[in-house]
């Protein structure tokens, strides 16, 4: 009985140590596992969102937009049509009378500019164009085209003749005027023969 007893102690103590051993001094040896998200992260996993998160990407990254207006037939000394083309980086507009350039200006494009080009795209994606009357005469035309990246964002060409296409014309005038007014006016820039 008395052998019994002691061995059932001596188990006991054992056990006691082992515990003991296994929380407190692996402890101080050896890494436990944590609970923790750091320590239950992979290393790829373990990096902080800001590292992890991708970059946002505006629609407008390596584009350039092209955006020409075409003046209806009238005679040399007042017809003034132009291509603006912008980047990123740099805007140009040249003015020109039926071939003859009139002017030709470059300018930094204000990062505020191309911002508000990038935020308000889709106002030109999608545009419904209809072909112009036949025989209509005296109109003007616009055409934008906006390339980047190996792809067309946006390419339209709209004749603006006895109101028709009057409102997809309205909305690509409208989404290009920040980057127009970079420049002044076609009549300072230009300003018709006496």
């Amino acid at each position: 009985m008395l052998r019994r007893r002691f061995m059932t102690t001596l188990a006991a103590g054992s056990m006691a140590i082992g515990a003991l051993a296994g929380c407190g001094g692996q402890a101080a040896d050896q890494p436990t596992a944590s609970t923790s998200p750091e320590a239950s992260m992979s290393p790829e996993t373990s990096a902080s969102p800001e590292a992890s998160a991708s970059p946002v990407t505006s629609p407008l990254a390596d584009a350039t937009v092209t955006y020409a207006f075409h003046d209806s037939s009238v005679p040399p000394p007042y017809h003034r049509s132009y291509v603006l083309t912008v980047t990123q980086d740099e805007a140009r507009i040249v003015i020109d009378s039926y071939g003859d350039v009139l002017a030709d200006e470059t300018a930094p494009t204000p990062p505020e500019v191309w911002e508000q080009l990038a935020a308000s795209l889709p106002t030109v994606q999608g545009l419904v164009v209809a072909s112009a009357d036949p025989g209509c005469t005296g109109g003007t035309s616009v055409e934008l085209d906006i390339s980047g990246t190996g792809a067309a964002l946006v390419d339209v060409y709209a004749d603006e003749c006895a109101g028709s296409n009057g409102t997809a014309v309205a909305a690509i005038d409208a989404w290009i005027a920040p980057a127009r007014a970079i420049f002044p006016a076609t009549d300072v820039l230009a300003p018709e023969e006496e």
